[in-house]
């Protein structure tokens, strides 16, 4: 589960990373693990732009629209020219229903219009649009407002036709009271039309901007494996962190900067690992964000399988997106790297006279966190990526040689005692174990984070700053 913070929220401007702090990171740690250069994106920049959401004009409300409109008529006098009573109030009747359906036509006809048609959309967001509103349901609704329209100005026009014809004063006023009373019933009737029209319009214009130009970082990764918990550490975003899966519902931003440039980072909601038919509008919308946008991959794993999807699932979703995306800039990160330090502090003498003794051992020196000795009971403010081996000749690559960090169950945060839950691991241990020391061997220039004691999270910066396009 995502891990609370209990550190203060970064000012509003966003966190601010230089690249001074990031070598000096670098030139003072000499156990950083080196990451993996990825070529520059091929994705070529779309020509149509984003930002259309939130150019949508204001929908009026239903109720002031049609009050104003009939105000507007009532003040409406004869022309000055006219002097026989009869051809005045026939003059000013007609005017009358010319302005309320003026009134009423151009505001909406405007409104109509500011919203976007979506083959002019930036993929994207025609993605956002189609997974959120639904194509059909967007067109739907303007075509509801548009029809009211229309019925409002055809009723108008017909009662302003007959009254430049009416044969006398009396009857001249009465149908531009009856003909005002028409087209009011005909608004109100579809008033609801224009009101899920103004619901649609917030909706659309909660959706996440999106600027082409800057750098952006995707994370990605299954449910509830710490995406958000890392993006609260690394930008200025605030998504929403809760110890159940999918707490991300939609696409949410948050940015940071580096010697002044504007840095985007996306947080998106987790995968499952099944086939794209079968994706879900959440997983729907963290595939439209990594095809759409020139973004770089942040793929987070928790090889302690709390977040519920097994590190055998996870391993399946990355290998698929991999496969989908080829060209994307891509870096592995390792959450919950704390957990997993206590897990060999807890456990590394039973470890040693099991069975899988020598293998159960070879996982936690994968697993564990680094920069502190080992089975002292001392917490470690520090997690950094051991020294890179060398790839065998064959190809296969090598698990990370980490030393053990051990954190005491009465560990002292800010002053205060808190006692820590000792992690076990699942039900099939030998089996969680062996594709989690797998994992670790495949993937050894991978980042070792933990959102909790913000370990690790420099050499990550790091890692970020390689990986943009």
């Amino acid at each position: 589960m995502p891990l609370p913070r209990a550190k203060t929220r970064p000012a509003a401007r966003g966190n601010v990373w230089t690249r001074a702090t990031a070598s000096s990171a670098l030139s003072t740690d000499s156990s950083h693990a080196t990451v993996q250069p990825f070529n520059e994106v091929t994705q070529d920049r779309k020509t149509k732009r984003t930002g259309a959401f939130q150019a949508i004009p204001m929908v009026p409300n239903a109720d002031e629209h049609l009050a104003a409109a009939l105000k507007r008529a009532a003040r409406v006098i004869a022309s000055s020219k006219l002097k026989n009573e009869a051809a005045k109030a026939r003059n000013r009747a007609s005017r009358r229903m010319d302005e309320v359906v003026k009134a009423i036509s151009a505001p909406l006809s405007a409104c109509i219009k500011g919203f976007p048609a979506p083959d002019s959309l930036h993929p994207f967001e025609a993605a956002l649009l189609d997974l959120t509103i639904g194509m059909e349901a967007y067109q739907r609704r303007l075509n509801r407002v548009a029809d009211m329209r229309r019925a409002c100005v055809e009723v108008g026009k017909g009662y302003a036709a007959r009254t430049s014809k009416a044969g006398s004063k009396k009857e001249a006023e009465q149908l531009a009271k009856e003909g005002l009373e028409t087209v009011a019933l005909v608004y109100r009737k579809g008033a609801a039309a224009l009101e899920g029209l103004k619901d649609m319009a917030k909706q659309l214009r909660r959706l996440p901007t999106v600027d082409l130009e800057l750098p952006t970082v995707a994370l990605v990764g299954a449910p509830n494996v710490g995406k958000s918990s890392l993006v609260q550490v690394l930008s200025s975003g605030e998504p929403e962190v809760c110890d159940y899966p999918f707490t991300t519902r939609s696409i949410k931003m948050g940015h940071f900067y580096v010697d002044e440039q504007r840095h985007q980072v996306t947080d998106t909601p987790g995968l499952l690992n099944r086939a794209d038919v079968d994706r879900n509008a959440m997983e729907r919308l963290t595939v439209a964000c990594m095809a759409h946008l020139p973004s770089s991959v942040l793929y987070v794993m928790d090889l302690t399988g709390q977040c519920g999807t097994s590190v055998a699932a996870q391993w399946d979703i990355r290998q698929d997106l991999r496969q989908a995306f080829p060209a994307k800039p891509w870096l592995d990160v390792f959450t919950k790297a704390d957990l997993l330090g206590e897990l060999q502090a807890c456990e590394v003498e039973d470890r040693k006279g099991s069975a899988h003794g020598s293998q159960r051992e070879e996982l936690a020196e994968s697993l564990a966190p680094v920069g502190v000795s080992a089975s002292h009971g001392q917490a470690s403010t520090s997690i950094a990526p051991g020294p890179q081996q060398e790839p065998e000749q064959n190809g296969a690559s090598q698990a990370q040689s980490i030393s053990v960090s051990a954190v005491s169950e009465g560990s002292h945060s800010n002053g205060k005692h808190e006692t820590r839950p000792r992690f076990k691991w699942g039900d099939r241990a030998d089996r969680d174990e062996e594709k989690a020391l797998e994992v670790a061997k495949a993937l050894p220039r991978a980042v070792w984070v933990s959102s909790l004691t913000e370990s690790g999270l420099d050499n990550l910066k790091v890692s970020v700053l390689q990986t943009l396009p």
